[in-house]
């Protein structure tokens, strides 16, 4: 017997309550991504640095006071700047590889140093002239190799010094405005040129610049990925809170591109509406997170991140909502009115499914109450006409009326309903909201219980969608639907387009689509908005009229990427 199990046990067990999910949620950064995050940068790195005036003087030959020569070199209003031609961070196999590509210059035919020159000597030279100096743009490629790394739940990362050289000519030196030739020919009689006078301060200038490239490439790239961290909290349903949490538990890099995933955990404490039933464990599958670097055909561009969300990590999900008791439901006609129904609950409701039928048995405006009973949890797939599928089995509705002065049943029906949730994005307001659906033909409804009018049960089943809409579909749209997630922006740059399309470890066009994974798609550009919520940082790049939300919302901050990938922030959800 014992063999028999062990051949026929499923390839993965279901999720006890409060067990983490390893990577529940991947997100990833393709090498277009991080093309974006590289033009990003420069916009944080310095850029410029002035450089200190230069005195020289010198004589020789001096008796009583006289001497045979001397001079006095100027140099002033001199600037030192880096252009950057191009910055590009290309993913190798666990490392980063850095080019950065920048052009030192000083000054410029608009805004010059000025050369003064004074000198004398040996009744030949005698001249005083004043010059317009800069140094034309030299391209210079520099190369670094990045590391990164989880260090107790964020991303840290290591940029190494940029090792250069810059050797800086004469003729890299235009000399305008002055007898150009007087002045060299004076230089050179006193050994002293363009480049020696100007260069060591110059080329310790932008030496500095070039220094600080690192250190300040480290620290964008830290907070680009700083949304990467535990992120625990909670969100209230209807009274019943929903722990949360996402912790990084891994960081792979290889050239398709960077991924780090999450572990995660939904719990809430078991309603004993829902205890009776004895269910413990979410639904498992034995899918894979699909390859990094890779999505379906029907995504119309390149995205420059996924976020793949594991079909456990959602039934975990969904079976906390479950467990908490939210879908269990008593509805009479005081509650009807805090749920907000459209409709009185009392016996003449029973009329809307079979008219006629129960008038002679209850009590024209006796009570009416309906139970909902979950006796199963629902469970979700990325497969369907939906971005996620929701299918609930065994989701009793029974109506409850008075019968001789009694509170009897009167009918039990069972219900299996297949919703959707539908998740669109606003990227003006960088929101991402996710909308149930419930369509007519969503309920398929069968009496179970009927005693009192058994011939009324095929007309109870058929009649049953139009109130289910109307009863039970807005406590599940209040359970599961309605919420808003805030997207990251940073350095003025964030999500600028979204789409959703299952994936998974399988070849989706291959395969018909059995994809197990929900991916979310999207590319990265200019935005308006920045992150909003509870402790969220200001983006002192973001555009004018911009600013951070403190207010709290019926949402939690999502994973969103790109800046990487990924975001959330701490963040505690208010109550409705």
């Amino acid at each position: 017997m014992l063999t028999i199990w062990l051949l026929t046990a499923p390839a993965r067990a279901d999720w006890p309550v409060g067990d983490e999910i390893p990577s529940g949620i991947t997100a990833d950064v393709t090498p277009e991504g991080l093309d974006a995050i590289g033009g990003l940068l420069p916009a944080a790195l310095p850029s410029e640095v002035a450089i200190p005036e230069v005195h020289e003087y010198d004589e020789g030959g001096c008796i009583f006071g006289l001497c045979a020569y001397e001079y006095d070199l100027d140099v002033t209003n001199g600037t030192a700047y880096i252009a950057f031609d191009s910055l590009d961070i290309e993913p190798a196999t666990g490392v980063l590889n850095l080019t950065v590509r920048v052009e030192p210059s000083v000054n410029s035919a608009a805004d010059p140093m000025r050369l003064d020159v004074d000198a004398t000597g040996l009744e030949i030279i005698d001249i005083s002239e004043s010059c317009d100096v800069w140094v034309e743009p030299i391209l210079i490629e520099l190369e670094a190799t990045i590391a990164l790394a989880l260090v107790n739940g964020t991303v840290e990362a290591t940029v190494p010094p940029l090792d250069w050289s810059w050797d800086l000519q004469d003729d890299d030196i235009v000399l305008d405005n002055c007898f150009v030739a007087d002045v060299f020919d004076v230089l050179g009689f006193f050994g002293v040129t363009p480049a020696s006078l100007i260069g060591p301060t110059v080329e310790n200038e932008i030496d500095d610049l070039v220094a600080g490239l690192a250190p300040t490439i480290e620290a964008a790239l830290e907070e680009a990925f700083a949304s990467v961290s535990v992120v625990e909290g909670e969100v209230d349903l209807l009274g019943a809170p929903l722990v949360y949490s996402l912790e990084p538990d891994e960081l792979t890099i290889v050239p398709d591109g960077v991924r780090i995933g999450f572990g995660t955990t939904f719990t809430t404490e078991p309603h004993p509406c829902v205890a009776q039933y004895g269910i413990t464990e979410s639904l498992a599958t034995t899918g894979m997170a699909p390859p990094i670097g890779s999505w379906p055909d029907s995504i119309p561009y390149t995205p420059h991140m996924a976020i793949n969300a594991d079909d456990d990590m959602i039934n975990q999900a969904l079976f906390a909502v479950w467990q908490s008791g939210i879908l269990c439901q008593t509805i009479d006609s005081a509650s009807a009115a805090d749920l907000g129904l459209p409709i009185a609950i009392d016996a003449g409701l029973l009329d809307l499914l079979a008219p006629d039928v129960y008038t002679a048995i209850v009590a024209e405006d006796g009570p009416l109450i309906i139970g909902v009973a979950p006796r199963l949890p629902p469970t979700a797939s990325p497969q369907g006409d939906h971005d996620v599928n929701v299918a609930m089995r065994e989701l009793g509705v029974d109506f409850l009326g008075e019968v001789d002065g009694r509170i009897v049943r009167l009918v039990g029906v069972d219900l299996e309903v297949d919703a959707g949730a539908d998740l669109t994005f606003d990227d003006t307001t960088g929101l991402l909201a996710i909308a149930v659906a419930l369509e007519d033909d969503a309920i398929d409804a069968t009496v179970g219980f009927n005693e009192l009018a058994p011939d009324a049960s095929a007309s109870i089943a058929s009649s049953f969608t139009n109130l289910f809409n109307t009863l039970v579909g807005p406590v599940l749209t209040g359970a599961l639907g309605d919420l808003t997630f805030p997207m990251p922006a940073f350095l003025g740059h964030g999500i600028t387009a979204l789409d959703v399309a299952p994936t998974g470890n399988l070849d989706l066009d291959a395969s018909g689509g059995q994809g197990d994974h929900l991916g979310v798609y999207g590319t990265l550009g200019p935005v308006t908005y920045v992150a909003t919520g509870c402790g969220c940082t200001e983006d002192p790049y973001a555009s004018e009229g911009t600013s951070c939300d403190t207010s709290t919302s019926r949402g939690t901050s999502f994973l969103g990427l790109l800046t990487l990938a990924a975001v959330a922030r701490r963040r505690k959800v208010a109550g409705r």
